[in-house]
């Protein structure tokens, strides 16, 4: 008669790890410029024109006839020219940074026992 007693003990740790660090950046610049040209012109013209006519008749023994005829033509020309230039010049920068870290841990303890026990 023979007796066996065998005891088997197993013990398992695993542990895991996981870090994982991002880091994301992000330069955003934006220049805007305006530029704004007006011309405003405006021309004036004006003209007279004044016509004088004068007749004179005398009858004496002799006869005389004057005739004068005048005329003045005046012509005025004025041209205004305003020019506007705006330059306005706009400068944005947004710097954005985002760090993201995860950790994550997870241990696993698994533990076994078996017993056998055999009589012979």
């Amino acid at each position: 008669m023979s007796t066996k007693v065998s005891t088997r003990v197993s013990i398992r740790v695993s542990t895991k790890v996981f870090i994982r660090v991002s880091i994301r950046g992000s330069i955003r610049v934006s220049t805007k410029v305006f530029i704004r040209v007006s011309i405003r012109g405006s021309t004036k013209v004006s003209t007279r024109v004044s016509t004088k006519v004068s007749t004179k008749v005398s009858t004496r023994v002799s006869t005389k006839v004057s005739t004068k005829v005048s005329t003045r033509v005046s012509t005025k020309v004025s041209t205004r020219v305003s020019t506007k230039v705006f330059i306005r010049v706009s400068t944005k920068m947004s710097t954005r940074v985002s760090t993201k870290v995860f950790i994550r841990v997870s241990t696993k303890v698994t533990k076994r026992v078996s017993t056998r026990l055999n009589v012979r």
